[in-house]
């Protein structure tokens, strides 16, 4: 089902037959993390509200739904500044672990 999401916003391709399977459309670089979460979820919105096509019964009388817009437009532009790319560098790179400030024990062999 994800893959059939994908494919359908043109993130992938598939190929029928034996060799068949799904690939990317595109190069990593020029898929980013919007693109994604857009195909499989929908567009980016922290609240109802903040929705492109919301219809908010307070919307008249609310004082936080421009602050909320604000919010998801950030959210949404950090989102398309993620590529597929940085995702996979990311995820290549060997943990770091910070042993600062842990108790260290040291035995003595005898």
């Amino acid at each position: 089902k994800l893959l059939k999401s994908l494919a359908r916003a043109g993130l992938v391709v598939s190929t029928r037959g034996v060799n068949g399977g799904y690939q990317l459309s595109r190069a990593p670089r020029e898929i980013s993390a919007a693109n994604v979460i857009d195909a499989l979820e929908g567009p980016v919105s922290i609240t109802e509200c903040s929705a492109d096509d919301s219809s908010c019964d307070y919307e008249q009388v609310c004082n936080v739904g421009g602050a909320w817009q604000r919010i998801n437009v950030a959210i949404r532009k950090a989102l398309e500044e993620v590529s597929l790319a940085d995702l996979l560098r990311a995820s290549a790179a060997p943990p770091s672990f910070n042993f600062a400030g842990m108790p260290v024990t040291v035995e003595k062999k005898s």
